[in-house]
């Protein structure tokens, strides 16, 4: 995901849950100063480390596409004993 499509779905999902959770604060009868300051706040935070984690996470290294195949070799490939190869088991 490229940077401008996740700062745009995360600024449409702050923006829900910032919208949700002033009304919901609002028809629990809190006060609508305290309302919007508490949910902003909350929000902005849960953006912020959502973000971080985004970031982290786009930090790993990533295997490349051989180096998985090569992983995946069948194990008679590398000179070891493969399934049908078990003694007991006819060919």
């Amino acid at each position: 995901m490229q940077v401008s499509e996740r700062g745009v779905l995360a600024g449409l999902g702050l923006l829900w849950g910032w919208a949700i959770g002033v009304v919901g604060a609002a028809a629990l009868g809190a006060r609508v100063t305290q309302a919007l300051t508490q949910v902003t706040a909350h929000a902005l935070l849960v953006a912020l480390g959502a973000s971080v984690i985004v970031v982290l996470l786009g930090l790993r290294t990533t295997g490349t596409l051989l180096s998985a195949l090569k992983d995946r070799q069948p194990q008679h490939a590398r000179g070891g004993r493969g399934r049908d190869d078990r003694p007991g088991l006819a060919s």
